[in-house]
């Protein structure tokens, strides 16, 4: 059976005879009571006729720019809504891409506007200048990504995180004012007073926290956690004791025959320590802090590697054409990072 883009039977090519089959549009149940013919997506119905919801979206907060009513953000060829709850990134077959989506909801002291913005817009344009890649089925696709990022107060925060369930595509990020500790660690003895240590994301989750002296200091932290995020891991890296410790990058990337850190790479990572949990030691010399032999951590950046390790499993797509990467979480944090009881 044909349809248009938002589901209405194109004329003259409906299915005839028996028995009669009613799941037709994305799989979905069509209701053929008193005429209606809208199709049950199990959290709304949808009418393919008007392209619309006949009931709120439970997640409108996440699309404040859209009408609560709308489906697939108004776009079904690139865009596919499984239950009436949110859209997922799809791939668009007809283009070759994979579009790695996320809204991320910034809270706390240290958020605005302004940061917000700045920080999604870093995000992006770090995987998109990648020009990475992924192959499925023999055919590439070029990995892009789309990063919105908003400004919220910790009150909505928490209320977005509390409605937010399985939907992976929502994230959410407190910026803090105070000053991390990497040198605490809890006592045996119990704990007197909780100290942050540094930025964090949830591995292949989507919460965490990031301090605004982490971020000033480096401003590509907030794209390493994002990764953290998004699950990059790397198990053939192991410390001497044959322990995986695959949540860093100590190898880094070849690029134009020069071994480069890559945006997973984390801060101080000695490039000539052979005892550093299996590190690189033929890092080029660009990539240095002046005088040391630290990564410069300004100097990180994405690329095919970081794409290759994260959680975006391309055999995901070969049915419904769409991947979560990585699970949600929805903890919300204190200023302090202390994780809040959800």
């Amino acid at each position: 059976m044909d349809y248009y883009p938002f589901g209405l039977n194109l004329t003259g090519l409906e299915k005839q005879g028996t028995p009669d089959h009613r799941y037709t549009y994305n799989g979905k149940e069509k209701q053929e009571e008193f005429g209606l013919d809208w199709h049950d997506y199990g959290a709304r119905n949808y009418d393919p006729v008007l392209g619309r919801w006949h009931g709120l979206d439970p997640l409108t907060d996440s699309y404040v720019s859209f009408s609560p009513y709308h489906y697939s953000v108004n776009n079904p060829i690139s865009n596919y809504d499984p239950d009436g709850n949110s859209a997922v990134a799809v791939m668009n077959e007809k283009k070759r891409t994979i579009t790695i989506r996320a809204n991320i909801y910034f809270y706390g002291d240290g958020s605005n506007s302004n940061l917000s913005n700045q920080i999604a817009g870093s995000i992006q344009s770090a995987i998109n200048g990648a020009g990475s890649s992924i192959e499925i089925d023999g055919v590439t696709y070029k990995v892009k990504a789309r990063i919105k990022g908003r400004h919220v107060s910790e009150k909505r925060a928490r209320k977005l995180a509390s409605k937010n369930g399985g939907n992976a595509e929502n994230n959410f990020l407190r910026i803090s004012n105070v000053v991390p500790d990497p040198t605490w660690k809890p006592s045996i003895f119990g704990i007197s007073e909780y100290k942050p240590r540094s930025s964090k994301m949830t591995q292949g989750k989507n919460s965490g926290i990031l301090f605004s002296s982490d971020i000033k200091s480096s401003p590509t932290t907030p794209i390493h956690e994002f990764f953290h995020g998004l699950g990059w891991n790397d198990p053939s890296i192991k410390d001497n004791a044959g322990t995986t410790f695959g949540t860093h990058d100590l190898l880094g990337d070849e690029i134009d025959g020069k071994r480069v850190p890559t945006i997973s790479s984390p801060r101080n990572t000695r490039m000539d320590d052979p005892t550093n949990l299996g590190a690189s030691s033929d890092f080029d010399e660009y990539y240095r802090l002046p005088g040391t032999n630290n990564v410069d951590p300004n100097k990180r950046r994405v690329t095919q590697r970081s794409i290759n390790l994260i959680r975006l499993n391309p055999s995901d797509f070969k049915n419904s054409k769409k991947a979560n990467i990585g699970s949600p979480n929805n903890q919300i944090y204190q200023e302090n990072g202390k994780p809040l009881r959800n």
